[in-house]
C-alpha cells in the first residue's frame, strides 16, 4: 500500500515551481517587450514627400531629401543664398556605424509664424541596437529651425542641424 504525505519537502517543492513559473513569465514578458518596441521610433525612410506649403512640410520634406539624396529637392527647399552656400558642402545621407541599423525619427512642433519669418521647433530621435537581444539605446536632440516665406513659399535659411 503506498501513501502519499504532503509533508514539508513536498511544500517546498510546490513553492519552488510556483517561483520558476513566476520567473519564466517575467522572462517571457521582457522578451515580448523588447521585440515589440525596438520599432517604437517612427522611421524616416518610411516616410515619403508631403506637398503642402507650410514650414512643417518644409523641413519634413528637407530631412527625408537627405536621406534620399535628392539634392533636386532640397535646391527647392532653401532660399538660393542659403543653397548656394550649402551645395558645396552637403553630406547626404544620415550617419551611422557599419554594422549598426540607425533609425531616425522626427516629430516637428507648431511653428512660431511672425510676418514672412517662422521658427519650428525640431526633435530629432536616434535610435541604434545596443546589448543583449537587440535592446534599443534612443536618444534626441531638440533644435529650433528658422524659415523665410519668399513668393508665398516657405524656405530654409541655413543646413538643418544633424544632416550627415
Amino acid at each position: 500500500m503506498t501513501t502519499t504525505t504532503t509533508g514539508p519537502l513536498f511544500r517546498h517543492e510546490r513553492i519552488m515551481w510556483l517561483l520558476i513559473a513566476i520567473v519564466g513569465g517575467f522572462l517571457v514578458a521582457a522578451l515580448l517587450s523588447v521585440l515589440f518596441m525596438q520599432d517604437a521610433v517612427p522611421r524616416l525612410s518610411a516616410a515619403s514627400y508631403r506637398m503642402d506649403n507650410t514650414p512643417e512640410v518644409v523641413i519634413h520634406n528637407a530631412y527625408i531629401a537627405y536621406s534620399l539624396g535628392d539634392s533636386d529637392m532640397l535646391k527647392t527647399l532653401y532660399t538660393p543664398a542659403a543653397w548656394q552656400e550649402l551645395e558645396e558642402s552637403i553630406n547626404y545621407g544620415y550617419r551611422s556605424t557599419p554594422g549598426q541599423e540607425l533609425i531616425n525619427g522626427l516629430r516637428v512642433g507648431k511653428p512660431e509664424i511672425s510676418q514672412d519669418l517662422a521658427k519650428v521647433r525640431v526633435t530629432r530621435f536616434e535610435s541604434y541596437p545596443r546589448g543583449f537581444l537587440g535592446i534599443r539605446s534612443v536618444t534626441w536632440t531638440e533644435m529650433e529651425v528658422t524659415l523665410v516665406r519668399e513668393d508665398e513659399e516657405w524656405k530654409l535659411v541655413e543646413q538643418l542641424p544633424y544632416t550627415w
